[in-house]
């Protein structure tokens, strides 16, 4: 009341926004961002830029594009649901126009008990630095680390539309020398987590636990504690011009992507290929396409390959598990071939070829 009281123009924004009455406590932040018109932002010295209507208006439709497929809280550990809503000024009360909301997927025989990233967050919060992380990563019990499958669910009032899609997370911590004598240096967490589309094919990204603008060409979602530019729009990258802390942090980041999102990357795929009962494409739909992958992100595949080419991962027409050293990939482009791809694959195995 005293806070009404004192600043009725302040506080008459939030009255009456999702039953906020600024008198009883409210569960909950309503940040209030303030536009600026041409006018006033040529008189504005320390920012000459307008933030009209037109540009809040782009701000709001773009973030409605990001949940049509909710994966902006795919690695998020405190929030589980997002809903959007338009106040119309004209319009006595908001309405929601989008949502997607995040639930871990029952009845799935994983390898082992599930742990999501909320498991990871109760880890971290034990340390209030980063020399007490790196100390603890050098001894035992081992960190947790993420496995688990979770269903997606997304709607779009515009449209009536209103989809569900499984998620196969896997995120592992990295103990070795290298990379924890990186820890401190970088003030970084030496983990790294892939979410892998179940049953269809995605384009991936590149996460700081929020997307980050950047596509990797990759059907996978990768998070990690990359190092990032000031205006989260780019992660460093080795340059020879680089040198200082900035070289660190590119070292870093290559790091994260040579050798750390390979070796996730491939204990994934690996558990795809093990578990059928979670997709009916026996995981393939998550194998990456070199010629789809980005340039500057397809140093990534060649240790991936090392990595995989001894593992027996890939389904026969038998039923077995082939090492893709050992396989022949037989595509079947055309709907004609589709048809008779199993009297193909009979003929090729016949001639003593292992294919997939």
């Amino acid at each position: 009341d005293d806070l009404l009281t004192r600043f009725p123009d302040e506080c008459a924004p939030f009255r009456g926004v999702f039953g906020c009455d600024m008198r009883s406590d409210f569960r909950g932040s309503l940040i209030r961002a303030s536009l600026r018109t041409s006018e006033r932002a040529r008189a504005c010295s320390f920012m000459p830029h307008a933030f009209d209507l037109d540009r809040a208006g782009r701000i709001f439709t773009e973030f409605e594009e990001t949940l049509k497929n909710g994966e902006v809280i795919l690695f998020l550990t405190c929030v589980a649901s997002v809903e959007l809503w338009r106040w119309e000024s004209d319009a006595p009360e908001p309405v929601v126009i989008a949502s997607a909301r995040l639930g871990v997927s029952s009845g799935h025989k994983l390898p082992r008990k599930m742990s999501g990233p909320s498991e990871v967050k109760t880890y971290l919060q034990q340390f209030s630095t980063f020399s007490e992380l790196h100390a603890a990563l050098r001894r035992s019990p081992p960190p947790p680390e993420i496995l688990d499958v979770v269903d997606m669910e997304t709607l779009v009032v515009s449209t009536g539309k209103t989809s569900t899609q499984k998620w196969l997370r896997v995120g592992v911590f990295f103990l070795d020398d290298e990379t924890l004598s990186m820890v401190e240096t970088c003030s970084c967490v030496p983990m790294v987590a892939l979410a892998l589309p179940i049953g269809r094919i995605s384009v991936g990204s590149l996460f700081a636990s929020l997307p980050l603008p950047l596509p990797t060409g990759l059907p996978v979602n990768v998070n990690a504690h990359f190092r990032l530019h000031d205006n989260r729009r780019a992660i460093w990258r080795l340059t020879p011009d680089l040198d200082g802390e900035h070289k660190v942090w590119a070292m870093w980041n290559d790091k994260i992507l040579k050798s750390m999102v390979p070796t996730v990357y491939a204990r994934a795929l690996e558990l795809l290929s093990g578990t059928p009962e979670l997709t009916a494409d026996d995981g393939y739909s998550a194998w990456p396409i070199a010629g789809s992958v980005e340039k500057e992100f397809a140093g990534m595949l060649d240790p991936l390959v090392r990595k995989l080419q001894d593992v027996p991962l890939l389904r026969t027409p038998q039923g077995k598990l082939a090492k893709p050293a050992d396989a022949l990939y037989f595509p079947t482009p055309t709907r004609a071939l589709q048809a008779c791809r199993p009297y193909l694959l009979q003929l090729v195995a016949a001639a003593g070829h292992t294919v997939v």
